[in-house]
């Protein structure tokens, strides 16, 4: 009986402790202090926003998706993508949306919070402030400070920025400034990576500077002034990763770049009207270069002092025709360079070329005005965008399209979902395609919300190599995006 009359009490003794440490192993957590943001930050974030009915974790599936009870939430954005973009407040609609005075900046509506007062002044400047520092939690880290690789650069002419576009979190993490003359547009046209993937290089349209960006850093680290102004449209590279060739549309030209010191290479080559679409074959080491109004390209020896050419018809005749005919603007090769293919926008088409011979091997009928053209790794397609396709499907415009250069077919076309599609990235290493839409139309979807730049927001849209199927997904850009690069 004693030894029954023990264990009872052991047990109960447990019992009891049990719950006492129960009780008091978990504080009940402050949702100011324990949620990430410096405290100036709470203060506004969970004091004022995420409220009951707004954007805490049981309403926000209904509030675009936002959730901002933590600077950990509030990182991941909403629906539309991000809404903090580190060090541009100008380009963070969380903070436009909260501002009501003109003289800080972009004022959007319905102003929030919604249904009580308006942010003071004392606290939108605390929110511009903080996130012109990077947006950093308590602990001040910056967000995506750490994610160097895996991302996609996207240019915005409407706005000279370049988009840098995280494709492990899938939202965009800085808006990177490019261009010299603050005072004017200069139209980023075209970003590409070098092929060893250290240095991605900003075209601008409306400028004589071509700009060079560490791809780690995302810093500015070169600058060539070249021999003209305007016009500068698509920039290659040699399969060393040593020099840089960029094409004029407007002065006929292509200009040689030495990539280490950013210096002029070479002749000024001023013997290439409509200069476009460039690519080095890679095999032979040869250059090609499009004439964008015309039914021919260019074929000639980057080590040929002189810059002697060779006209390559793309027609069966062989014929060579100045002037709209078919007007080749882009060209890419297959991985063994057997074949190139090159779209032509204003036949709607694209003329398949035997790689060695520079003989006309097929003509692919597709939608209309296809441009930028870029080959898989991994799957045999040429994939490009078709920029005025009229798509059956309201509230989309375009369409992309893919092409199996093995049976020279088209494998796909995907004419749902997108806006005047131009930009395209491939991601060899998810087998995914970033497709980014210039919406650039008044009747095209409409943007969740502008920035500084005013006009209307593009979007990038995400295509599945291995499923062909389109994603559920589409991230708002800044103003007319219009090209786009993959880093791995």
């Amino acid at each position: 009986m004693n030894r029954i009359r023990s264990l009872i009490f052991l047990f109960v003794v447990a019992g009891f402790a049990s719950c006492v440490n129960d009780s008091g192993s978990v504080p009940a957590l402050d949702p100011f202090t324990d949620s990430g943001y410096p405290d100036s930050i709470a203060q506004i974030m969970v004091g004022k926003c995420a409220t009951s009915g707004c954007h805490n974790s049981a309403s926000a599936a209904a509030a675009s998706g936002l959730e901002l009870t933590t600077w950990n939430k509030m990182v991941e954005g909403n629906r539309a993508g991000a809404v903090v973009i580190p060090f541009s407040p100008q380009q963070s609609s969380l903070f436009l949306i909260c501002n009501t005075f003109a003289d800080l900046g972009v004022q959007l509506t319905p102003t929030m919070p919604v249904n009580a007062p308006p942010l003071s002044r004392a606290e939108v400047e605390t929110l511009k402030n903080w996130i012109a520092k990077g947006a950093p939690d308590k602990n001040n880290i910056v967000p995506f400070s750490n994610l160097y690789n895996k991302k996609a650069y996207i240019t915005n002419q409407g706005c000279d920025y370049v988009a840098v576009f995280s494709t492990d979190r899938k939202v965009i993490t800085r808006y990177v400034k490019v261009g010299s003359n603050i005072a004017n547009t200069e139209a980023p046209h075209n970003v590409r990576l070098t092929p060893d993937n250290k240095y991605w290089f900003a075209v601008l349209y409306a400028s004589n500077v071509i700009q060079k960006f560490d791809s780690n850093t995302d810093t500015l680290v070169g600058t060539c002034t070249l021999p003209s102004f305007g016009g500068w449209s698509v920039v290659h590279f040699t399969p060393d990763s040593k020099t840089a060739i960029v094409a004029d549309l407007q002065g006929g030209a292509i200009q040689m770049i030495n990539v280490d010191d950013m210096s002029l290479k070479g002749p000024y080559y001023n013997v290439f009207p409509n200069a476009h679409g460039l690519f080095v074959h890679p095999v032979t080491g040869k250059f090609y270069v499009t004439n964008q109004y015309s039914n021919y390209i260019y074929k000639m020896d980057l080590s040929d002092p002189a810059g002697t050419s060779e006209n390559i018809s793309l027609a069966a005749d062989k014929s060579i025709i100045d002037g709209n005919s078919l007007n080749p603007h882009e060209i890419a090769f297959t991985p063994d360079g057997s074949k190139y293919f090159v779209t032509c926008d204003y036949s709607n088409e694209v003329r398949v070329m035997d790689g060695n011979a520079d003989t006309l091997i097929a003509v692919i009928p597709v939608p209309n005005k296809p441009l930028e053209i870029f080959c898989s790794k991994n799957y045999p397609y040429m994939i490009f965008g078709c920029h005025d396709y009229p798509s059956p499907f309201v509230g989309s415009k375009g369409a992309v399209t893919l092409i199996d250069y093995n049976t020279l077919q088209v494998a796909k076309i995907f004419d749902k979902g997108f806006y005047e599609p131009h930009g395209i990235a491939i991601d060899d290493d998810k087998d995914l395609v970033y497709v980014i839409s210039r919406n650039i139309s008044a009747s095209g979807p409409a943007p969740h919300h502008i920035s500084e730049c005013g006009a209307r927001n593009g979007f990038l849209s995400i295509i599945d190599l291995k499923s062909l199927t389109l994603q559920n997904f589409k991230h708002e850009l800044s103003v007319d995006p219009y090209s786009a690069a993959y880093k791995h």
